[in-house]
C-alpha cells in the first residue's frame, strides 16, 4: 500500500512472488476502519463524589475526579458516538457538551462534562408579626429576607448538602421572634418546616404620684383591673404589665379619706408603643369643706361679729344661716364670738371640732337680751314744808333716775 486511506488501514495479501508463465490474480487487499479513543474533560465535581458516563449506550466510565477523561472502547473512523450521563453524583447534576457527532480519523477529546451542585430552597412560614411592623430573618448569616407579614416565606436556593441556619438578623418594633426547625443539612429537598413567630413584648404602666397626705391611701386601676394601693408619693408601677400595642386607661378606683382627698389623673390611658409608660400624673389635694350653722334670737338691726380660730371674722346681721370660709378636710375649727350685740349676749353650741369628709352645718348661735337691774330708789329726804329749793331738787333726781332706767331698756 503506498497510500492509506483517511481513517482506514490497508493490508496486502498475496502480494509478492514471481511471475510464472501466468497472469497473478489472488493478490488481495483488505481495508479496515481505523478505531480512535472517545473522550474530553469534567469539571465541577466535588470532592468525594463520582459520575458514570456512558458511549452510545454503554461501555460505563466512572469519574472520581476533575480532569480529563477517555473511554475504555474505542469507535471505529465514521462511526458515531454519543456520550451520556448515566448515573450523577448524589447532590449534584452533571451536564454534558459536544457529547455525540461522527469519529472522524482521530481521537474525540473535545467532550465537556460539567457538574453542578443542586441546589434547594429553605423555605417556612411566619406568624403573630403585629401589623405595620417587619422582622428580618438571616440565612447562615448573611442572605437576608425582611418579612411585613405573616405567611409563607423563602430565601434564595443553596448547594444540596449545605448546612443552613436560620436565625433572627432584626427584631420587629415590641415584639420578640423566635425561630424553630431553623438549622440543618440540606439532603435533595427543599426545607420546608421552619417555623418563625413572634409574640408582643409586655411593658410596664406607671408614673408619679403628688400631693398625697402621709398616711393616706388611694386606690387605682388600670383597665378595670389590677387594683394598686398607693400610701406615699413618689413614683408607681402596676404589677401586670401591658403587650405591645395594647390598651391601657388608669382611674381612680377610691378616693383618700383620712382626711378626704380628690386624686386627679393625667396621661392616664393610650396604646402602648415599644417602652415602658411612665409619664401618668396623679395629683392629689385635700378637699375643702365650709363651717356654718344658724343664729337665732339676734334682735333686729342688730349685729354679732364671729370668728373661727380667731380669725376670718364674720359679721352676722340678722337671724338665719352663716358659713365661713371653707377648710382643709381634718382641720380643727373653732367658732367664737368676737364682738356682741348691743343689749344682748349670743352663745356658741357645738362650735368646735374636726372637719371630717362634709361641710360643718350644725353651729348654732343663739342670742338673748341682757336682763335691766331694777331702778335704785333713795332714801326719802325730809323736806321741809316751806323749802321749795328742796322740793325742786327731789323732783330733779326722780327724772333723772327715769331717763336712766329707760336708756336701759332701749
Amino acid at each position: 500500500v503506498a497510500q492509506q486511506p483517511t481513517g482506514q488501514t490497508c493490508t496486502v495479501s498475496n502480494g509478492s512472488g514471481t511471475l510464472a508463465g501466468s497472469n497473478v490474480g489472488n493478490v488481495a487487499v483488505a481495508c479496515a476502519a481505523n478505531s480512535y479513543r472517545v473522550g474530553g474533560h469534567l469539571s465541577g465535581l466535588a470532592s468525594g463524589k463520582s459520575v458514570v458516563l456512558v458511549n452510545n449506550g454503554g461501555d460505563d466510565l466512572t469519574l472520581s475526579a476533575d480532569g480529563a477523561f477517555a473511554f475504555a472502547t474505542p469507535v471505529a473512523s465514521g462511526s458515531p458516538y454519543s456520550v451520556t450521563i448515566k448515573t450523577d453524583p448524589v447532590g449534584e447534576t452533571c451536564a454534558v457538551v459536544n457529547g455525540s457527532g461522527t469519529v472522524q480519523a482521530a481521537d474525540v477529546n473535545r467532550i465537556s462534562v460539567t457538574c453542578t451542585a443542586d441546589t434547594y430552597r429553605v423555605t417556612g412560614n411566619l406568624t403573630g408579626l403585629a401589623p405595620g411592623e417587619s422582622v428580618e430573618l438571616l440565612l447562615n448569616g448573611s442572605l437576608n429576607s425582611v418579612l411585613t407579614g405573616n405567611g409563607f416565606f423563602q430565601f434564595p436556593a443553596i448547594a444540596d448538602g449545605s448546612t443552613y441556619a436560620v436565625t433572627i438578623g432584626a427584631q420587629p418594633r415590641g415584639q420578640t421572634c423566635s425561630v424553630a426547625n431553623g438549622s440543618g443539612t440540606l439532603s435533595g429537598a427543599a426545607v420546608t418546616n421552619v417555623a418563625v413567630n413572634c409574640v408582643n413584648n409586655q411593658y410596664t404602666i406607671g408614673g408619679q404620684i403628688s400631693g398625697l397626705v402621709p398616711g393616706d391611701t388611694v386606690l387605682l386601676q388600670n383597665n378595670g383591673g389590677d387594683n394598686l394601693s398607693l400610701s406615699a408619693n413618689g413614683s408607681f408601677v402596676f404589677a401586670t404589665p401591658v403587650p405591645f400595642q395594647g390598651d391601657y386607661s388608669v382611674t381612680v378606683l377610691t378616693q383618700p379619706a383620712a382626711p378626704s382627698e380628690t386624686c386627679t389623673v393625667t396621661n392616664g390611658s393610650g396604646i402602648v408603643a415599644d417602652t415602658n409608660i411612665t409619664d401618668i400624673n396623679l395629683t392629689c389635694s385635700v378637699n375643702t369643706f365650709s363651717v356654718g350653722g344658724a343664729v337665732s334670737g339676734l334682735a333686729a338691726g342688730h349685729t354679732v361679729e364671729l370668728q373661727n380660730n380667731g380669725v376670718n371674722t364674720l359679721t352676722v346681721v340678722a337671724d338665719g344661716n352663716f358659713q365661713f370660709p371653707a377648710l382643709a378636710d381634718g382641720s380643727a375649727y373653732a367658732v367664737s364670738v368676737s364682738a356682741q350685740p348691743a343689749g344682748q349676749t349670743c352663745t356658741v353650741s357645738r362650735g368646735t371640732g374636726p372637719v371630717s369628709g362634709a361641710n360643718v352645718t350644725e353651729v348654732a348661735l343663739i342670742c338673748v337680751n341682757d336682763e335691766v337691774p331694777p331702778p335704785i330708789f333713795a332714801e326719802p329726804i325730809p323736806v321741809p314744808a316751806d323749802s321749795r329749793p328742796a322740793l325742786a331738787l327731789l323732783v330733779l333726781m326722780f327724772l333723772i333716775i327715769g331717763v336712766t332706767s329707760l336708756n336701759r331698756r332701749l
